[in-house]
């Protein structure tokens, strides 16, 4: 059966069943649900693939930190970026 997801708290809830709901923040949820809304096609939500294929970021240092790069601004980065704030984003796995 598929379950029509209709805003970004029931696919924070499913994260949060599936027990990955601190993978993204708040913040983070949202961005990703317009994300994937924006996109235009049906998506079957995957929490685990989804936790697997983005990472959230407090800035460009983290991003740099933890991914062992030296990008000066993030539209340097050549992944998917989704924009969360003027810091903080998604990134999709590199």
């Amino acid at each position: 059966m598929l379950i029509k997801i209709n805003d970004w708290t029931e696919m924070s809830d499913i994260f949060g069943v599936m027990g990955k709901g601190e993978e993204f923040s708040t913040k983070g949820f949202k961005a990703l649900f317009d994300y994937i809304e924006e996109s235009g096609e049906d998506y079957i939500l995957d929490a685990i693939e989804l936790s697997k294929k983005f990472t959230e970021y407090d800035d460009l240092e983290d991003f740099n930190n933890r991914n062992n790069k030296n990008y000066r601004n993030i539209e340097d980065i050549t992944t998917e970026i989704i924009r969360i704030d003027k810091n903080k984003f998604i990134a999709a796995s590199i």
